[in-house]
């Protein structure tokens, strides 16, 4: 049953939303969880084989990947009708997505010639060919891609997307639309530059200014619902998730969205409310120095987290191989991103 609507006092600082910030920095926190963990799937960081299995580790990490990025890009697309509808920003297209290469595709660039590509190469025996197809075509890039996907979603809603209405009913055209489409496109393997998963991006770009035009509180009960139901179809979709049959795979390809959809509003209520119930978390001294790095924990981490498998597979068990993973991949991340700070060509290279 939605009550009234949140105090925006409490949460909006100098333009500032901390519920939105709160939730970027935690979910990049959780894609850092997430790459800990995932090498346990069996099919990432495909290099080495687990010499131990850890089925629970590998369903965590699968559940996470429903909504990490996702939260994220919500939370974008939030600020992104905060500034249109409050602001007036976002009028000029050219300079808009000018300064939105500048952020992002400046970053993929060094960050991809400087660090992914030589450590892929290392653990991967990259050849050209395998360097143009991931990080020219934009195929592969590792975690890269999100920087990619996000650039394009912030056009397309520069230049389209930022025309429609913000409603239920649109929320679930788009969620259609960018299902069947992203689909459609993977299944015929056209995964240049990122373009089919960036089309069912937008769905979580949009749903950011869908919670930002209608951001009510809603009760713990309903929480613990939309909980529920995004575990009991991801378990769903981990059941079915071997089956040949493409009515089922179908099926799936649309069951996967509505479990990020309802997993991304959860991250975000549960995040408003202990924001604005806990206020000083936003304020704490470890917490600002994760946010002010947060960009630089992204793009950073993945790498770090291959040197510790290598070293660390089988010679530990798998909860500590995933900790130690974590909290390296975390310190080495941010003391990067804190060296690169110094010096405003690296802030420029990098985006930090």
């Amino acid at each position: 049953m939605i009550t009234k609507s949140f105090p925006k006092s409490k949460n909006l600082e100098n333009g500032r939303f901390n519920d939105i910030a709160f939730i970027k920095t935690n979910m990049m926190i959780c894609v850092v969880l997430c790459h800990a963990t995932a090498f346990f799937t069996g099919n990432w960081f495909s290099v080495y084989t687990p010499v131990y299995s850890a089925g629970y580790l590998a369903s965590f990490s699968d559940f996470l990947g429903f909504f990490h990025i996702q939260s994220f890009t919500m939370a974008s697309g939030f600020l992104f009708y905060y500034l249109i509808l409050k602001k007036g920003r976002y009028d000029n297209p050219k300079k808009d997505i000018k300064k939105r290469a500048q952020r992002l595709l400046v970053p993929y660039l060094f960050t991809s010639v400087l660090w992914a590509i030589p450590i892929g190469a290392m653990f991967f025996n990259y050849s050209w060919g395998d360097i143009i197809n991931k990080y020219v075509l934009m195929t592969g890039p590792a975690q890269l891609w999100f920087l990619i996907m996000l650039f394009i979603v912030f056009v397309f809603f520069v230049l389209i997307g930022k025309k429609i209405k913000l409603s239920f009913r649109n929320l679930v055209l788009v969620y259609i639309v960018t299902t069947t489409i992203g689909s459609l496109l993977s299944m015929a393997h056209l995964n240049y530059f990122q373009i089919p998963i960036s089309v069912r991006y937008i769905l979580f770009f949009y749903l950011g200014g869908y919670i930002y035009k209608n951001r009510k509180a809603i009760s713990w009960k309903q929480t613990i619902m939309m909980t529920l139901m995004a575990v009991g179809l991801y378990a769903l979709v981990a059941r079915l998730g071997n089956s040949d049959k493409n009515i089922i795979k179908c099926g799936i390809s649309f069951i996967e969205p509505l479990i990020s959809l309802l997993a991304v509003s959860v991250s975000y209520f549960l995040c408003n409310r202990l924001v604005l119930k806990n206020g000083g978390i936003v304020r704490n001294r470890f917490y600002r120095l994760l946010e002010d790095n947060s960009f630089g924990i992204y793009l950073f981490h993945q790498q770090n987290i291959y040197f510790t498998i290598a070293l660390l597979n089988g010679l530990v068990h798998p909860i500590a191989q995933a900790l130690l993973s974590f909290v390296i991949a975390m310190v080495v991340s941010v003391s990067m991103s804190f060296i690169l700070k110094k010096w405003r060509m690296t802030r420029w290279m990098f985006g930090l």
